[in-house]
C-alpha cells in the first residue's frame, strides 16, 4: 500500500472513529476505488476497503449501502479463502446478519449468524469468546424477535464461556449477565432477573465506574427492574382483595 493511498484509508479510519461520518464516507470510497484500480477486483484490500466503506454507512444509518458493501465484501472473501474457514469471513457473516436485522430481513438473519457461529467453532472450538460474542448477538436478536424460549439457553451459554475465560468480575461477563436478564424479565421472572441486572451493576461500578454510560445503563435496568416488581406486586394484592375476602392470608406465601 503507497503512502498516499495508506494516508486515505487512515484519514477515513480517523474521522469514523471522531464521528464525522459524513466526511469519512467519500475518502472511504476513493481508498475503494484506487484499491480495485491497483489490484483488481479478487484483492484483499479490496476487501478491506469494502468493510470499511459498509461499516461508515453503518455508522450513517444507511442501512441498504452498507449491507449491499457487507455482501460484497463477504462473496469477495469466501472466493478469496477458496472455502476455507477465515475469522474475516465470520466476521463478514455476523454483519450482514446484523444489518438484515436492521432492515427486517428476518427469516435470513439465523442464517447467516448460525455459519459464523458454526466457523468459529471449528476454529476455535466451542468455549472460545468468538463464539461467546456469536453467541451474545444471536440471543439478543431472538429476544427482539420475542422468541425467548429459543434465546434462553444461547445466552446462558455465552455467559458461562465468559464466566471461564474472564471470572466473575469482568465488564464483558456484566454485559452477557445484563442480556440474560432482560430476557428473564420478559419472561416476568423478575426475582432471577433481579439478581443478575444487580450483579452486572456491581461489575461496572468496580470496574468502570459509577459515571460510566454502561454502569449507568446497568442502574437504569436495575431501578426499571425494581419498578416493575412493585407494579406487578401492587396487581396481585388487588386481585388478592378480590377475590381472597373469606379465605386465609395467601399473600403470606410470596414472602
Amino acid at each position: 500500500m503507497s503512502s498516499r493511498i495508506s494516508a486515505l484509508y487512515q484519514r477515513s479510519i480517523l474521522l469514523k472513529a471522531s464521528g464525522k461520518f459524513y466526511d469519512a464516507e467519500p475518502l472511504a470510497r476513493e481508498y475503494l476505488e484506487i484499491s480495485k484500480r491497483l489490484h483488481g477486483e479478487e484483492h484483499p484490500d479490496v476487501g478491506v476497503a469494502l468493510a470499511n466503506l459498509a461499516s461508515i454507512y453503518e455508522d450513517m444509518e444507511n442501512n441498504d449501502e452498507a449491507l449491499k458493501h457487507y455482501e460484497q465484501c463477504l462473496e469477495l472473501r469466501q472466493r478469496l479463502f477458496q472455502g476455507r474457514d477465515h475469522s474475516d469471513i465470520a466476521e463478514c457473516l455476523q454483519k450482514v446478519a446484523l444489518m438484515k436485522h436492521k432492515l427486517g430481513q428476518y427469516k435470513q438473519v439465523l442464517i447467516y449468524f448460525e455459519r459464523s457461529l458454526e466457523m468459529n467453532k471449528r476454529m476455535h472450538g466451542a468455549d472460545h469468546l468468538s463464539v461467546s460474542k456469536d453467541l451474545n448477538v444471536l440471543g439478543v436478536l431472538l429476544i427482539k424477535q420475542n422468541q425467548l424460549e429459543t434465546a434462553l439457553p444461547i445466552l446462558k451459554r455465552s455467559l458461562a464461556i465468559r464466566e471461564k475465560f474472564f471470572g466473575d468480575g469482568h465488564p464483558n461477563v456484566a454485559t452477557a449477565l445484563n442480556n440474560l436478564a432482560t430476557l428473564l424479565e420478559k419472561q416476568n421472572k423478575l426475582e432471577e432477573a433481579e439478581v443478575l441486572f444487580a450483579r452486572a451493576l456491581k461489575i461496572r461500578e468496580t470496574t468502570l465506574g459509577h459515571e460510566h454510560k454502561h454502569t449507568r445503563h446497568s442502574q437504569n435496568n436495575l431501578t426499571d427492574l425494581v419498578e416493575h416488581k412493585e407494579i406487578e406486586d401492587s396487581l396481585k394484592l388487588s386481585v388478592g382483595k378480590q377475590k381472597g375476602l373469606g379465605k386465609k392470608k395467601k399473600s403470606t406465601e410470596r414472602l
